[in-house]
């Protein structure tokens, strides 16, 4: 070989060795940015998703304690009672029924009150007005009752009196 020759061949030798060197140097770059990139990738999809499950999990307290006010609703407290024995009044205007409410006393087990009442007036008005009461949109169950008619003398239409206890739940 001649001299001739063999300088262009180890130009190109070299010049094949460079451009291999630098294919490999930026191959490696290359194949460390995109380990990176899946790595972040994986990173922003993990956070996404926890992202989501709080979302969920919020959503799910805010579903929780609005059901939990409305089930509030139907209970009675010791600041809501005076509201509860305003509605039975609300209740005895509605049906032209007398109400007597003869005690209010916190229950033995203090979990609820008991509502001792007596209500007058002819028996369909009593009958709605104690149906009204069980229909009350509060936690309410009757423990005792009775009803009696009382005729007087020279009346053509009898007066009947219902006299009851009723649970009513607390928060």
């Amino acid at each position: 070989m001649s001299k001739h020759t063999l300088i262009p061949l180890i130009i190109s030798i070299l010049a094949l060795l460079v451009a291999g060197g630098a294919y490999a140097a930026t191959f490696i770059s290359m194949s460390k940015l995109q380990e990176r990139s899946f790595s972040l990738a994986e990173e922003i999809h993990a956070s996404l998703d926890k992202e989501a499950r709080i979302s969920r999990a919020e959503r799910t307290l805010t579903l929780i304690n609005s059901q939990e006010k409305t089930v509030h609703e139907y209970l009675v407290s010791d600041d809501t009672v005076v509201d509860f024995l305003e509605i039975l009044e609300g209740i005895e205007e509605r049906t032209n029924a007398q109400i007597d409410i003869v005690s209010v006393a916190a229950s033995a087990a203090k979990d609820g009150f008991t509502v001792s009442l007596t209500v007058e007036g002819s028996f369909k008005k009593v009958m709605q007005t104690l149906g009204a009461i069980e229909q009350l949109p509060v936690f309410i169950s009757i423990n005792q009752g009775a009803i009696e008619t009382i005729i007087k003398e020279g009346d053509t239409e009898s007066l009947w009196t219902a006299s009851a206890s009723y649970s009513v739940r607390q928060k």
